[in-house]
């Protein structure tokens, strides 16, 4: 067998093994409804060139118990009024209404937050994807139970290290990695999908923590959601943490053999790339409608008008990239620090129009 066959050989092993965790992840045989919904949304997207809603990331709450390098949540200031149950619920039914077959809620620390069990119990788990986004220290045997219980089907924890004081220290908590992969083996044991998001910088790309990360996951098998660092919250106007060119041709050498490495990029309907503002949006806890956490210029909010309004202005402006524009389109990272130079985020969405490098 020539060189170029066994090549030819683990290339194709290699996609197949990322259409499975792709299947594995991205599908819930046990919802009928959910898989009706999404095999439908698919071909709506892929032959009749509509955009269906795929889903909608609630920040509700902005308390936390880390402090994170990167974070965001002291940046954006408090809304005249915050959403409320009835508030949650109109906006699902009507993103329900748009396509959306999948429900993710965060913080801040969404355990932290007195009653989010009232909220989750918005979604029916039968018929839509719920799932949870967390720094991992709340995740006690008792609260897994109770995540089960309310039919959360997939967790996403925050690592940033495979080496715990690496982690640690980015998080700004001792024992926040003791803490987090611990609760990964309760969501484990309770058949609770994982997810790892990881956010990657010029440093962290060549560090030893990266590798025993992405050793971690294809040990455990969880899937690594990989988010290229942009220049927003405590890291504004920070060029140092994108990643350049080279950068990027080494994270792809990088993650080119694992099959669980991911980017949002990878989720698409029928075509890869950013879906923020198309498929999926992100609404903060006063109910301005975000395209994605880190771009802080709102297309609305769900106090003075409809979601679906709401939405098609963002359309005029996110397209589907092939890279993520706060992360990778230069252009765009020059005219967005620019504007966003001010305590008084996020911008209006006025501020749209300001932008003209919306392409790559």
């Amino acid at each position: 067998m020539s060189g170029g066959t066994v090549i030819h050989i683990k290339k194709n092993i290699m996609k197949l093994n990322t259409f499975i965790q792709k299947i594995r992840y991205g599908s819930n045989f046990n919802k009928p409804h959910y898989m009706f919904k999404l095999a439908s949304n698919v071909l709506r997207s892929k032959y009749l060139g509509q955009t269906p809603l795929r889903g909608v990331d609630f920040a509700v709450n902005y308390s936390c118990n880390l402090e994170c390098k990167h974070c965001f949540n002291d940046k954006l200031m408090k809304g005249e009024k915050k959403m409320e149950l009835n508030d949650y619920a109109r906006v699902i039914k009507e993103s329900i209404k748009l396509g959306a077959i999948s429900f993710a809620f965060q913080g801040g620390e969404i355990l932290l937050l007195k009653g989010f069990e009232d909220v989750l119990r918005l979604v029916n788990p039968k018929r839509h994807s719920l799932s949870i986004t967390t720094n991992g220290l709340l995740l006690s045997k008792e609260m897994v139970k109770k995540l089960k219980y309310l039919g959360v089907n997939s967790v996403t924890i925050s690592l940033d290290s495979g080496l715990a004081e690496e982690h640690d220290r980015f998080r700004g908590k001792n024992g926040s990695f003791a803490s987090a992969t611990q609760g990964i083996e309760h969501l484990i044991q309770y058949g609770i999908k994982v997810v790892i998001n990881s956010t990657i910088t010029p440093v962290s790309l060549r560090s030893e923590g990266f590798h025993k990360l992405l050793e971690f996951c294809k040990n455990k098998k969880l899937l690594i959601n990989t988010i290229f660092a942009a220049p927003s919250g405590r890291w504004s106007n920070n060029e140092e943490i994108v990643l350049k060119e080279d950068d990027i041709k080494l994270y792809d050498k990088i993650v080119n053999n694992n099959p669980y490495v991911v980017r949002d990029l990878d989720s698409g309907y029928s075509k890869r790339g950013c879906q923020g503002g198309t498929e999926s949006i992100y609404i903060t806890p006063y109910g301005d409608v975000l395209p994605c956490p880190y771009i802080h210029i709102r297309a609305g909010n769900i106090f003075k008008e409809s979601l679906k309004t709401i939405r098609n202005r963002a359309m005029r402006y996110f397209t589907y990239q092939e890279k993520c524009m706060i992360a990778e389109n230069s252009s765009f990272i020059d005219q967005y620090i620019k504007l966003t130079r001010t305590e008084n985020l996020p911008l209006s969405e006025n501020s749209l129009t300001k932008i003209t490098a919306w392409n790559n």
